[in-house]
């Protein structure tokens, strides 16, 4: 059949006032998709997996710094397991 399923998991440790006025989050995330293929294009794919792992820095509760890493898993199955990754983010909250 056309059945296919997968998973995304987060974890987000935070340290509050590492500094005066600053806060530290390191969110990890880690999606699968262990069995068959969807029928909806982008979704799941067995065996397309991916992972990442960031840090932001708040600031004043005004600025966010952000940065990430993003890893694609298993180039047999994975088109996009040679593009992996880092982002820079800046976020100004009014």
């Amino acid at each position: 059949g056309k059945e296919a399923w997968g998973f995304s998991i987060t974890a987000t440790p935070a340290w509050i006032q590492i500094l005066p006025r600053l806060d530290m989050k390191m969110p990890i995330t880690y999606k699968a998709n262990p069995m068959g293929k969807s029928s909806v294009g982008g979704t799941f794919t067995e065996g397309v997996d991916s992972g990442s792992i960031g840090l932001d820095l708040t600031y004043n509760n005004v600025y966010v710094l952000g940065f990430k890493y993003a890893d694609y898993f298993n180039e047999k199955r994975n088109v996009l397991s040679d593009r992996d990754n880092v982002s820079v983010t800046l976020k100004y909250t009014f």
